[in-house]
């Protein structure tokens, strides 16, 4: 376990060693927090281009990007900054705090957490891309008589692919276990969150001399920091085990964090502001934009409207924009298709698909009953009807962790609705003020591209509702979370400025009018639901990373709360296959499973099958099930002698186990 924990800190410090020295050659000193989220995109797009174009194997790249970084690192050594330090000290550990939790529970907590079905399509191409090249699959040489070889070769080359490479550059077969490996690579990617959401927020609230409650500005951007990324969106898009998302959040945060700046160059009237837009900004964001295409194709189309919708809305506000800027933003993306079509065109192709399928007709799809499980409030409990009518509007931004349990007493019940609905009343008024109001009215540029960039992602979600896109639309919610999170908590810290008559008391007005009791009562409004909005995810944080450490059966918080796809199963199964108590005469085994799990066989025998694989042991199955949605029914296998048996057997406590048994002994 750890050589698996090495190789995931040799990849991280690679990440940091090679963002360092992008950025030092562009000049940009300033953004060392980004260091990990630039290191990834060149990364990714580099490996992907030279496996997938230039045909060259993972064990082979292993090699030339250890090279890369070994240059890089002695450059940035010639001038190494304290800044720098404390950023990589930082990671390090938001990183080991992310840890604790998998070392504590295992397999149980880290085997997936609530989307069994991609998290073991990621480990199948990560498995597939390590054992073969892309030549080798493309023209039929490659064997593909193992099954999640053969499930991940169709998958392989446009579904994603790249961060499935990432891992399996770093992935060392038969060497440690397989989950674990791939639960410290997703922490190194969940740790550059809160850096990346901490450059953002300090945008707005650094050096701001109107911080309410006498907090300093730097507690207020790492509370902001923090309680997004291990708070309920934090928590959700972990859940949901899409590793191409993971890898992506940072990198899209950079993206809009430099992109407000680039803008707000465009827009400012301030003397000497043009030299912000200058072109090492806007290679980075280049840079920052491909890897991300790279990663994950249609999150980055969606944060280049982003930027777009920012462009256009405040140009819209402010009256004022210049053919040149309008050229450099229009350019942007087809620099960024031309780069990832020599890296890997198949991506192109996947995600126009992707595109078709979210925006035309069709059934919807029908996992958003339980990735977006969480409209329906924390307890999910009591009528339906009346917990969608009081709980949906407040759950969809982000506050279902304290919507009321609709199965409490009555005495209980009445209150905790009255005050959700006028929580609800008070998350109206303040949406109103992050995005109408801060890109119509907002005092600085950087206000109102802010504004602008959550009103466009909000428009993205509310446009797939009357569509019955209920899965696209939560997932855009996903996307737009943490510019929404920042916006909505800004008020907590800086008191919202209707108008300066608005903050000023009777004494001083002689008299106060209608007008201004309403505005007052507005900002008081809008505050309340910002310190609700914190206050709940600082409260999320605290209790779920509790819950995480403490659960030892995985199920709720400590498996994964709120969008877990099939919770019985961690609820009935015990994670505790261990390859290495194999005896090492051992070359094959068969697997066996208990009907009685119902869907669950599909997947824990999945998990079975990848661990064995991993550990390069072949295996057989006799009443074997796809991997994938291909054939849903169970076909038999020609019997195959096997050197052991790992048979899955319920315990007197109704909690189904692995054993592991000798072929003989089976008998």
């Amino acid at each position: 376990m750890l050589i698996n924990l090495l190789m995931t800190v040799v990849l991280a410090a690679g990440c940091l060693i090679i963002g360092a020295a992008v950025r030092k050659i562009l000049g940009l000193q300033k953004y060392c927090l980004w260091d990990g989220p630039i290191g990834l995109a060149v990364i990714s797009f580099f490996s992907s281009m030279l496996y997938f174009t230039f045909n060259i194997s993972v064990q082979t790249i292993r090699y030339i990007l250890l090279v890369l970084v070994l240059l890089s690192l002695i450059y940035v050594c010639r001038d190494l900054k304290r800044e720098e330090i404390r950023s990589f000290l930082a990671l390090a550990v938001i990183f080991l705090v992310l840890l604790v939790p998998g070392v504590r529970n295992r397999d149980q907590y880290y085997a997936w957490r609530g989307n069994f079905t991609d998290h073991f399509f990621y480990t199948s191409v990560a498995l597939t891309l390590n054992e073969k090249t892309a030549k080798a699959y493309l023209d039929g040489t490659a064997d593909t008589s193992v099954d999640l070889i053969e499930y991940g070769s169709r998958l392989a080359f446009e579904d994603r692919p790249t961060v499935c490479l990432l891992f399996s550059i770093i992935m060392l077969k038969n060497t440690g276990e397989l989950f674990w490996h791939i639960f410290t690579f997703h922490c190194f990617l969940l740790a550059m969150i809160p850096l990346a959401m901490f450059s953002l927020a300090e945008l707005f609230l650094n050096g701001n001399k109107r911080l309410r409650f006498g907090l300093p500005c730097t507690a207020a951007v790492i509370l902001t920091a923090l309680t997004y990324s291990f708070g309920f969106w934090g928590q959700v898009v972990y859940d949901i085990n899409a590793w191409s998302q993971i890898a992506s959040v940072a990198l899209n945060i950079a993206v809009i964090a430099l992109g407000i700046e680039i803008l707000e160059a465009f827009f400012s009237e301030e003397p000497g502001a043009e030299q912000h837009f200058d072109r090492s900004r806007f290679i980075l964001l280049l840079i920052m934009l491909t890897g991300d295409f790279t990663l994950y194709a249609e999150n980055a189309i969606v944060h280049y409207l982003f930027l777009l919708g920012m462009f256009a809305l405040t140009a819209i506000a402010l009256r004022r924009v210049k053919i040149r800027q309008i050229l450099c933003m229009a350019a942007i993306f087809p620099a960024v298709l031309l780069l990832n079509v020599a890296a890997n065109w198949r991506i192109l192709r996947f995600a126009m698909g992707q595109i078709s399928i979210s925006t035309g007709g069709g059934t919807p799809k029908p996992w958003w009953r339980f990735f977006n499980n969480y409209w329906t409030g924390f307890w999910n409990s009591g009528d339906y009807f009346m917990k969608k009518a009081v709980c949906f509007i407040p759950s969809y931004f982000g506050y279902s962790f304290i919507m009321p349990n609709m199965s409490s007493p009555l005495w209980i019940r009445i209150p905790w609705i009255l005050f959700t609905l006028v929580l609800t009343v008070c998350i109206m008024a303040l949406l109103a003020y992050i995005t109408i109001y801060q890109l119509v009215k907002g005092k600085t540029v950087r206000d109102r591209l802010l504004g602008s960039c959550v009103l466009t992602g909000l428009c993205g979600a509310f446009v797939f509702i009357p569509m019955l896109k209920l899965w696209e639309s939560g997932k855009m919610m996903t996307y737009v979370s943490p510019y929404l999170y920042l916006a909505m908590v800004i008020p907590l810290f800086i008191a919202p400025d209707l108008k300066k008559k608005s903050l000023q008391t009777p004494a001083e007005t002689g008299s106060e009018t209608g007008t201004s009791v309403i505005r007052r009562i507005v900002i008081y409004a809008i505050s309340f639901a910002a310190m609700l909005l914190l206050f709940t995810n600082l409260l999320f944080s605290l209790y779920g990373y509790g819950k995480r450490i403490t659960n030892t059966r995985g199920n709720g918080l400590g498996g994964a709360f709120p969008s877990d796809q099939l919770p019985e199963i961690k609820e009935t199964i015990d994670f505790n296959y261990d390859t290495h108590a194999l005896d090492d005469s051992v070359r094959s085994v068969e697997l066996i499973v208990d009907d009685e799990l119902g869907l669950g066989k599909k997947w824990f025998l999945s998990y079975l099958k990848l661990k064995t694989f991993f550990a390069g042991l072949d295996y057989y199955v006799e009443d074997d099930t796809d991997l994938w949605y291909q054939d849903e029914t169970e076909r038999k296998n020609e019997f195959r002698e096997t050197d052991a048996k790992v048979r899955v057997l319920k315990d007197q406590d109704g909690i189904y186990e692995v054993i592991i048994q000798d072929s003989e002994e089976a008998e």
